[in-house]
């Protein structure tokens, strides 16, 4: 990712943090010690907010770092394969349960490699496709 890319997620994410927590600017500068006009120049993705204002600006929004500049922790990928082996095991139990014969078989052999190839490359979103 670029330097410009970068300033211009974290401008996005700053911005909708502050919005979120329903802070004007001048709020946010109160919680946070950085000055108004320097908060603005980040949400314009013009400024370059040091380490010790990205850690007051993330403990003034109540959020990890990683939050403020868009990054998704392996916590979500680690979570994202929970949900498929919890789907792959539901698959077998549904099949285990039910009456049928070779065509259940292989309607829940068939889900379930649907499921396995999702483990190549899952998603970070939530059971509806949504982010978390």
């Amino acid at each position: 990712m670029t330097q410009e890319e970068l300033q211009k997620k974290f401008a996005a994410q700053l911005r909708m943090l502050r919005k979120r927590c329903g802070l004007s600017l001048e709020e946010l500068e109160h919680r946070s010690g950085i000055s108004a006009s320097s908060l603005s120049a980040y949400e314009r993705g013009a400024g370059n907010p040091s380490l010790q204002n990205l850690g007051s600006l993330a403990s003034s929004l109540s959020v990890p770092i990683y939050v403020l500049i868009g990054e998704e922790p392996e916590v979500q990928r680690d979570l994202a394969v929970q949900r498929l082996k919890l789907n792959f095991v539901a698959e077998i139990l549904r099949f285990g349960s039910s009456p049928g014969g070779p065509e259940n078989l292989e309607s829940c052999l068939t889900r379930c490699m649907t499921l396995l190839k999702e483990f190549e490359h899952p998603s970070s979103g939530g059971p509806d496709g949504s982010e978390y």
